[in-house]
């Protein structure tokens, strides 16, 4: 099994990116300004390892940062609550993230609310470090509500 690395962006109602908008978690923004949240906590690890003591701290940051990632050599599945906050509502809402694999493995990352699937996304990861922007639809904007949202990652 090939080493996953992965850096968590965030989610965004505002379509407005910037060139630090890489290694972190953002929950959707007023209109006018975005309101981000980033991993708070670990809810499991399974064989993730990170390069600070847990692995919401190694992708929380506000500023992207390369040095600070999490990591599997192995399939494996963790689990990170996001920063709560008031959950904005509006149209553009994304969720943004780096990832890669020197062996092409799988990474399926689920965005959930409690056993709310709110949406899901596979990808086959390359060598080279991408960034993956999805756009919550109308329908799985509706799913969510005020409360605790998780981000799943698993690996095969």
């Amino acid at each position: 099994m090939a080493a996953v690395v992965f850096g968590l962006s965030r989610i965004s109602g505002a379509a407005v990116f910037n060139s630090q908008d890489t290694g972190n978690v953002i929950v959707p923004p007023t209109p006018v300004l975005p309101t981000k949240v980033y991993p708070k906590t670990d809810v499991s690890v399974g064989q993730w390892t990170s390069t600070a003591a847990t692995l919401s701290g190694a992708i929380n940051e506000t500023v992207a940062n390369d040095a600070s990632y999490i990591s599997t050599a192995a399939a494996s599945t963790c689990e990170m609550t996001l920063d709560e906050a008031v959950y904005p509502g509006g149209a553009n809402q994304v969720i943004s993230y780096r990832a890669y694999s020197a062996n092409s493995s799988m990474l399926t990352v689920t965005l959930k609310q409690a056993a709310v699937t709110i949406a899901q996304w596979t990808h086959q990861l390359t060598p080279t470090p991408t960034l993956y922007r999805q756009t919550l639809t109308t329908a799985q904007r509706a799913l969510i509500v005020a409360g605790a949202i998780n981000v799943t990652l698993a690996t095969t």
